[in-house]
């Protein structure tokens, strides 16, 4: 036991030390560091002969900066220049003869010295363009002729080159000061390991005495005499003493119902989700629209339509809703804002729904996605996104030709558009407002889908502008402190709430509706006309 733990300790060490074999080590590390130490040398003499040579360029071209360098010879090879220079020479040699023979009042003394510094200012742009950044160079330092474009470009190439030169070299002596840290750091690491390795070594030798000893004992006693007998062989007992299973049993029942309802109160303090609708409508103190049922996958999409329109049992919670807004209303119910928490509560599918049962009911219906954010209206349709509201808010198309009809009788939609950066400006604008209005005065009924009332104050803004708020919440997924917030906030900014809408429950869904689904399914055909003739 003494070696293994010495052993251990030793092996530790190693590995976090990294520590292998201080021999090899280090003559690996001298030779990395020679080698190193060879590149430096090599580099610090290129880059001594890059800077000379560099000097002497400078000195020859006259270039200050790898940028004046550079305006240089763009400068000197620029045609449209070129053509500017002889072009002032000519007016400079003009001017010069006009002179000679009259005064510097001559009109055309003066007309030649405003053609000479319109074309130096053309000359002074055209050099501001071809240098970086639109910096100004003066004219006498650009490279006109060939062999000073060609030395200028020598000089871009060798200060180009010496820069990556003083690069590798830093990198160099980063790496030659590190291996010199680790070399340093070799002996100091091996004094720490040499009482680790000596009392491995010392275990092992007191193991190795003491496996000898137990072989002599072994020995010696193999050459004793014994002088034992047997007089009655024992009888094993037909039942064991230890332990008792009735008693285990009853404990471990005991135990098990307490520590399961333990946990079964602990899990129920620690969920802070929505459990039922009596639950949201008791924490909200708001009346609850409706409950709806959760959807299966195929009824999703509302394209086609006939996977939700046609069944019952999936309408008939959404109809019911849509009767409890409009009857609730004490005015004509037009425009409605759909929205949520948190995101994952099917606010958008609710709201798409929604307007899908008010279109069947023969209401000229527009479904709005307002969730410029996250839109998801146009997926459940299978509609193109553009056109949409940004379109129209940039008076690049009306409402009427931005909207797209559905297979759904009576139902548009108008999708989300090109996505904005900031899409909180256009929520905000008088445009929105403008939209808004157009659209209650062209459809019977509008619904707007809304990003999460946690997320943004989308639905705060445009709750504002609409009949009311409809707030979709989720059991098992809407945490109720983020619930009571939201409705706090509405309530403080005056914002009107029409009610809870509680989805996704299936459960809850056949107690509310459980006559209509399963004990009155309209009658096929066949059954009615049997019927009939009975």
């Amino acid at each position: 036991k003494q070696l293994q733990e010495a052993e251990q300790k030793e092996n530790r060490y190693r590995q976090s030390s990294g520590i292998v074999s201080f021999d090899e080590q280090t003559k690996s590390l001298v030779e990395s560091l020679a080698t190193l130490e060879e590149q430096e040398n090599t580099l610090s003499a290129q880059l001594q002969e890059l800077r000379s040579k560099e000097a002497s360029l400078q000195q020859v071209t006259d270039a200050k900066a790898l940028n004046q360098a550079y305006a240089a010879v763009r400068g000197g090879q620029d045609e449209e220049l070129k053509a500017l220079r002889n072009k002032l020479a000519e007016i400079e040699t003009q001017l010069v003869q006009a002179r000679l023979s009259l005064t510097d009042n001559h009109p055309t003394v003066i007309n030649l010295l405003g053609q000479r510094n319109g074309l130096r200012a053309l000359y002074q742009q055209g050099l501001a363009r071809v240098s970086p950044r639109n910096q100004s160079i003066s004219s006498g330092s650009v490279a006109g002729d060939q062999i000073s474009q060609d030395l200028t470009s020598q000089l871009i190439i060798n200060d180009v080159e010496r820069l990556a030169l003083e690069n590798k070299l830093k990198v160099v002596q980063t790496n030659r000061a590190n291996l010199q840290a680790r070399l340093a750091q070799l002996p100091i690491q091996q004094q720490q390991l040499t009482p680790l390795t000596r009392q491995r070594e010392e275990s092992a030798e007191s193991l190795k005495l003491l496996q000898s000893k137990l072989e002599e004992a072994r020995i010696a006693e193999a050459q004793l005499v014994g002088n034992i007998q047997i007089i009655e062989a024992a009888q094993p007992p037909t039942q064991p003493s230890l332990p008792n299973k009735r008693t285990v049993l009853a404990i471990a029942i005991v135990v098990g119902t307490a520590l399961a309802t333990g946990i079964v109160l602990l899990l129920e303090l620690m969920d802070h989700t929505l459990k039922d609708a009596s639950e949201a409508e008791e924490l909200l103190k708001l009346p609850l629209l409706g409950v709806l049922p959760r959807l299966p996958g195929h009824a999703i999409a509302l394209e086609p339509s006939a996977q939700f329109l046609d069944h019952v049992g999936l309408v008939e919670p959404y109809r019911t809703l849509f009767k409890n807004l409009e009857f609730r209303s004490s005015e004509p119910l037009r425009s409605i804002v759909v929205s949520s928490t948190i995101t994952g509560e099917g606010k958008s599918v609710v709201g798409s729904h929604l307007a899908a049962i008010s279109a069947m009911l023969s209401r000229r219906t527009l479904l709005i996605d307002a969730d410029l954010r996250r839109p998801i209206l146009h997926t459940l349709f299978n509609l193109a996104p553009r056109p949409g509201i940004t379109d129209v808010i940039d008076s690049e198309r009306s409402l009427e030709e931005t909207v797209q009809r559905t297979n759904i009788p009576n139902l548009s939609v108008l999708t989300c558009g090109e996505l904005y950066r900031l899409p909180s400006h256009l929520l905000e604008s008088e445009a929105m407002k403008s939209l808004l209005i157009e659209a209650v005065r062209q459809y019977e009924f509008v619904v707007i889908d809304t990003p999460p009332l946690s997320a943004c104050a989308d639905a705060h803004t445009l709750g504002r502008q609409s009949d009311g708020i409809i707030l979709v919440t989720r059991p098992g997924f809407t945490i109720k402190e983020v619930l009571q917030r939201a409705v706090s906030e509405l309530t403080h900014n005056q914002i009107p709430i029409m009610g809870v809408v509680v989805n996704g429950i299936t459960d809850q869904t056949e107690r509310y509706y459980r006559y209509a689904v399963n004990s009155y399914e309209p009658l096929s055909s066949r059954r009615l006309s049997r019927g009939s003739s009975a």
